[in-house]
Order: structure tokens, then sequence, then C-alpha cells
């Protein structure tokens, strides 16, 4: 029964990947980057608070001396994660930006060496450099022709994004040994975040946005809040409490880029090469590795 609730994991990683399309009508319809995300969490938020509420109202209570744990996972992480996430995929093909983010296990690993004191392997090295070589095929910078619109600044804005997300991952845990449940730090995350980006939102922007054309423009704001951050965190909050936390990570990882790559071909005509399929394929096995427990 454990194994079913895998399929969650695969769900959130799907749905991470789908943040592409939306944000790319988004910012085709005026809206910068910064909207677009607290548009996002805003509206999260909401539904999060309401949830909470009908579900469980314990869940809203925290302690008063671990309230910089979610300050920076969400007043910092969160915010230049989706900022820089949203960035590299107006700029970069969907797969590279996915991709890119998906590198994060490998600053959790470095991360946690230091702040956990956890052993930093010959196998971990390995599937490091394996993963990072596998997002250099992805780019396509060693093609000729192929990665000539993508900037050195843009690259490492991507990178960025897969280092926020693992400072998140790694409060995240902080925040579970400290005893609260995923969707405390979930709503709080969101609710942070909120707060933070409501001083440089462009209220104007979005409402420009949705006038413009009413019902589909009210759906796409909707839509990259449900099925880009509710649903997810959700998804991927029920397949850790379920099954093995490991191995949902893995999943997650894993369906993320593949996902956002699909998306890019059939939506925005991003065919990967040979090499940049390659790359894919080789940065999740090496991830999976990564993240999966070596036998005794």
């Amino acid at each position: 029964m454990k194994r079913f609730y895998l399929i969650f994991a695969i769900i959130a990683g799907v749905l991470w990947g789908s943040v592409g399309p939306f944000v790319r009508v988004m910012t085709a319809g005026g809206m910068n980057n910064v909207t677009i995300f607290f548009a996002r969490v805003l509206i999260a938020t909401i539904i999060l608070f309401f949830g909470i509420l009908i579900y469980d109202r314990s869940l809203f209570k925290i302690r008063l001396k671990d309230l910089w744990i979610f300050l920076i996972h969400g007043c910092i992480a969160t915010v230049f994660l989706n900022i820089c996430y949203n960035v590299s995929i107006t700029h970069m093909s969907l797969s590279l930006a996915a991709v890119l983010l998906a590198l994060s296990p490998v600053y959790v690993v470095i991360f946690a060496a230091f702040l956990f004191k956890e052993k930093i392997t010959t196998r971990k090295i390995v599937c490091m450099i394996l993963a990072i070589f596998g997002s250099v095929l992805v780019s396509g910078v060693l093609e000729t022709g192929t990665g000539g619109n993508l900037t050195f600044g843009y690259f490492m804005i991507g990178i960025l994004s897969g280092i926020m997300y693992a400072v998140q991952i790694i409060f995240a845990r902080i925040a579970g040994d400290r005893g609260y449940k995923s969707f405390t730090l979930t709503f709080y995350c969101m609710l942070l975040a909120t707060i933070v980006l409501v001083w440089f939102a462009d209220f104007h922007a979005i409402g420009a946005f949705v006038k413009s054309a009413p019902l589909p423009h009210f759906s796409v704001l909707i839509g990259q809040a449900v099925l880009c951050a509710v649903v997810p965190y959700i998804c991927i909050a029920l397949a850790v409490m379920k099954s093995e936390a490991g191995l949902s990570t893995i999943l997650a990882a894993a369906g993320e880029p593949t996902a956002a790559t699909v998306f890019g071909a059939i939506l925005f005509s991003e065919i990967p090469t040979i090499l940049s399929l390659g790359g894919l394929i080789l940065t999740i096995v090496a991830l999976t590795f990564l993240l999966l427990k070596p036998r005794k």
C-alpha cells in the first residue's frame, strides 16, 4: 500500500514542471517575475489558510523562538528560488531551467556536510559531477549554435534557483526536526513570501492582465496557485508521510525536468537535441543514485 502513495510524488514533480507555461503566459500579458510569484503565493496562502482552518487549526501554532526558521525558509529561500526560476523560464528552455533547479540535491549534500556533519563520500562526488555534466549537456553549450542565446548571467540565475531550493530543503528539515508538520511550514512559507512581495508587486499589471481576458486570465492566476503551489506541496507531503521519503524525493526530482521538457516541446516547440536528451537522462540518473541510500 505504501508504494501506491509514490504516485503522489510523481504528480508533485509533474505539476512543478508545469510552472513554465503559466509564467510565459503571464509574462506575455505584461506581468513581471515578482508580480507573477506574488499572485501565486497570495492565492495559495488564502487556499491553505481556509484548508487548515477546516482541517486542523493546531497547525497554525509555531513557537516564537523558531520564527527565524520560517523567516529564512519563506522570506529568503522561497522568494529568491521562485523569482530566479521564473527568470530562468523566460530566458532559457523549460528543460534547462528545470534541470538547473533539480540540481538542488547536489547543494543539499554540500550544505548537510557543514550543518549536519554528513560525510561526502566518493559515490556522492561522482554523482554530483555527473549531474553537473548532465546539466551542461542540456544547456546546449557544447553544441554549435544551440546554446548561443544563453548568457552566463542567466545560467547563474538558474544555478541560484537550485541553491535556494537546497536552502529551502535544509530549513524544512530543521523545522521537521523541531516537530513542525509540512502544512504548517508550507502555510507560513507562502504567508511570509506574500508579506515580502506585496511591497514590490505591480497590482496594476495584475488588474490589466485579468481585465484583458477576464475568464481565461483569472483561470490562469488560480491555476498557477493551485497546480504549481498548493497541490504539489500537499502531494509531496502525502508521499513523504505515507511512503519512503527518499524515494519520494527522487521521483519528484525526476518528474519535474521531464515534465518541463515535455511541456516545452508540446507548447513552445522546444525540441531537445540528442545531447540535451542524454544530459537530461544523465542528470536524473545521477540524482537518483545521489539520493538513494547505499546498501550495507
